[in-house]
C-alpha cells in the first residue's frame, strides 16, 4: 500500500522497488512502476470508495457523489492525498460497479485456486 510505504521511502527506511500500478505515483516519482522495471502486464492497485446503504434514495446518492467530486477536486486536498501515495479519482456509481466487476474477475481465479471463500 503506497499510502503507508511513502513515510519509510522517503525517510530511507525501504528501498522501493517498484510500484504496482499503471503509472508512476507523484509522491515517489522517482520509483517506477512494475512495467518499466520488467513486469509487463501486472498490475496491483489499491481503491478506496464511498458506499452507502442498499436503496438510498436517488437525490442522496447523487447529492452525495456530487459533493465527493467537489472535495476531491480541490487542488489542496489533491495536494494533501498525492503526498501520501493517493491519487484522487473520483467516478459515478456505474464505474464504481464497473470497476468492483473489473476486479471481481481479475482476481477471483486466484481467490477459488487458494480455496479462499467469502463468509
Amino acid at each position: 500500500v503506497i499510502s503507508t510505504a511513502v513515510p519509510y521511502v522517503k525517510q530511507g527506511k525501504v528501498n522501493a522497488l517498484a510500484v504496482t500500478g499503471t503509472h508512476r505515483t507523484e509522491a515517489l516519482a522517482a520509483i517506477p512502476t512494475a512495467a518499466e522495471s520488467g513486469f509487463s502486464g501486472y498490475e496491483s492497485t489499491n481503491w478506496y470508495a464511498f458506499v452507502a446503504p442498499a436503496g438510498l434514495p436517488a437525490a442522496i446518492a447523487a447529492r452525495w457523489e456530487r459533493e465527493i467530486r467537489v472535495v476531491l477536486s480541490d487542488p489542496a486536498i489533491r495536494r494533501q492525498l498525492a503526498e501520501r501515495g493517493i491519487d484522487a479519482a473520483p467516478s459515478s456509481a456505474a464505474e464504481l460497479a464497473a470497476h468492483l466487476q473489473s476486479e471481481t474477475r481479475k482476481w477471483a481465479p486466484l481467490a477459488q485456486s487458494l480455496g479462499l471463500q467469502a463468509n
